[in-house]
């Protein structure tokens, strides 16, 4: 979980985005879910790149996984919390990833 958000935030798009299932959902907070690489590569592309990136915990159990953190941007600070469901406990492919940030 830890380099699939360093892929992320850092801008590595393909290489987050190799980790997705063929099927899956991106949810957000009172936003629209995403069940598509190339939507999610769009919103992904959208965002501005952090200053800085603090992941404070990480946790797995079989196929689920979540953590939480921080990030610094020009807009200020956003705290993040992911929760995962990966498509199996063995697998490193994201089958549902949901945000919640303030």
């Amino acid at each position: 979980m830890k380099d699939l958000l360093i892929d992320l935030y850092n801008g590595d798009y393909d290489d987050f985005l190799k980790n997705i299932n063929d099927s899956f959902v991106y949810q957000r907070i009172h936003k629209p879910s995403i069940d598509n690489k190339e939507d999610l590569k769009k919103l992904l592309k959208k965002q501005s790149k952090p200053t800085s990136l603090t992941i404070d915990q990480i946790l797995s159990h079989g196929k689920f996984g979540a953590c939480n953190g921080y990030l610094e941007d020009s807009k200020g600070i956003t705290h993040f919390a992911y929760f995962f469901e990966f498509k199996s406990a063995g697998s490193n492919l994201i089958k549902i990833m949901r945000l919640y940030q303030v």
